[in-house]
């Protein structure tokens, strides 16, 4: 279970705000389900969730809370 931020990102104790439309967080994990918790400071956004390599969901980010991003039949490895 490993994660990275590619593009620029302003860094807090307890969070990591995206300061660009191509920011993006990687998760490397194995598990069936994913969860993370996403919001936004005004306009909704959409969270494109790409899973080895394919468009698997578009997610309107409209608020702060616990969003499930990945749901599989079975566990596998990102």
């Amino acid at each position: 279970h490993h994660w990275g931020l590619q593009g620029k990102w302003l860094i807090g104790p307890e969070n990591a705000t995206a300061m660009s439309e191509q920011a993006s967080l990687k998760l490397h994990f194995f598990a069936k389900n994913v969860f993370l918790v996403m919001g936004n400071s005004g306009k909704p956004v959409n969270a494109r969730i790409i899973l080895n390599g394919k468009v698997i969901a578009t997610i309107l980010v409209d608020k702060f809370q616990l969003y499930q991003i990945v749901s599989l039949d079975k566990a596998e490895s990102s």
